[in-house]
């Protein structure tokens, strides 16, 4: 990694980046904003031609922006494509990086090279399109978004797990799920010995089943092809 300096960005750039999400977040119906943006100066990443520009960490929402030497336009369109990031996270389509996978995660890994095709799609038609805006005016007719891919189902992890752990305990406590020598033995299972691995095993087949559905849907049984257009706003 190259050396890092935390860097206080231009007002001008500021107030700007303040433009823009406001525009990708009215457009996206982003809920949330990312909970910071850091800038970050090392003349040692600017110098290197494959050097960073920026990224986004799932966990925390943050966006760090690499400013050295860089054009604010670039910085911009940099930031746009984390957003596009955040916009995943917020939908739950964004899933982690494997620890220890390569730094070819965007080829090797179907899902998320499906996120960088997004975010470089959506991410730049909206950054074009916030230009052109702020250049020109709003325009007579809302331009066309491209469709999210991966929206055949969409999942709320959370809202998921917590309905699973109350079917779970429902199915305990009206005996539908019961140990079948309860009473008898003492070798008997209580529902804590299984309630937790059931509830587990659940989650686990109902997201593998919703990526089989959304990866059969956007790669095999799109005869018009991957994208489709729509003249409104995404809706969540």
């Amino acid at each position: 990694m190259p050396e890092e300096t935390p860097q206080e960005g231009t007002q001008d750039l500021k107030q700007r980046l303040a433009s823009l999400y406001s525009y990708l977040s009215k457009h996206l119906g982003i809920q949330k904003a990312p909970s910071k943006v850091t800038f970050t100066n090392s003349k040692e990443n600017a110098a290197n031609p494959f050097g960073l520009t920026g990224y986004y960490d799932p966990d925390t929402t943050q966006i760090r922006l690499y400013i050295t030497e860089r054009h604010d336009t670039d910085i911009l369109r940099s930031f746009a494509h984390e957003v596009i990031h955040h916009w995943q996270n917020e939908r739950g389509t964004l899933t982690r990086q494997d620890e220890g996978s390569s730094g070819h995660y965007a080829q090797h890994d179907p899902n998320l090279r499906r996120r960088e095709m997004e975010a470089y799609l959506f991410g730049n038609i909206l950054f074009r399109d916030w230009q052109d805006e702020n250049r020109y005016g709003a325009p007579k007719v809302q331009p066309t978004l491209p469709q999210p891919l991966d929206e055949n189902l969409r999942l709320d992890p959370s809202k998921l797990k917590d309905l699973t752990v109350n079917f779970v305990k429902t199915l305990v406590s009206e005996k539908v799920l019961t140990s079948f020598h309860r009473e008898l033995t003492s070798g008997d299972m209580h529902p804590a010995d299984f309630s937790n691995d059931l509830v587990h095993k659940l989650l686990s087949s109902i997201q593998e089943w919703i990526k089989v559905v959304n990866d059969r849907g956007n790669w095999e049984n799109d005869e018009g092809g991957m994208i489709k257009e729509t003249p409104e706003r995404y809706e969540r």
